[in-house]
């Protein structure tokens, strides 16, 4: 099921509203909490997983634990930078 919050692309939005570049959304996935505090990368992916329905809050809260943010860290990036090579990718995965 898709989380309970907005999804939107970077690029149809007023990005300064919401105190982002598009440098960094360009970069990693942001998330903007309703009180407008930001989350990049895999914090923002456990943001969502937090806003979804059960079991995914749960895998969330893992992701988001503090013991566990460095490692997220890393294999986010590791995804973001192979995202063109997993299966099911499409053109716009390539960031070249």
């Amino acid at each position: 099921m898709r989380p309970r919050a907005r999804i939107e692309p970077w690029q149809n939005l007023d990005l300064m509203s919401f105190g982002l570049t598009e440098q960094e959304c360009t970069e990693a996935a942001q998330w903007v909490d309703r009180d407008g505090a930001v989350r990049s990368g895999a914090r923002a992916i456990a943001a969502a997983l937090i806003a979804g329905r059960a079991p995914w809050p749960v895998f969330g809260r893992v992701l988001d634990a503090p013991a566990v943010r460095p490692l997220a860290a890393r294999v986010y990036r590791w995804v973001a930078l192979n995202r063109d090579r997993f299966p099911g990718a499409t053109p716009a995965c390539s960031m070249n």
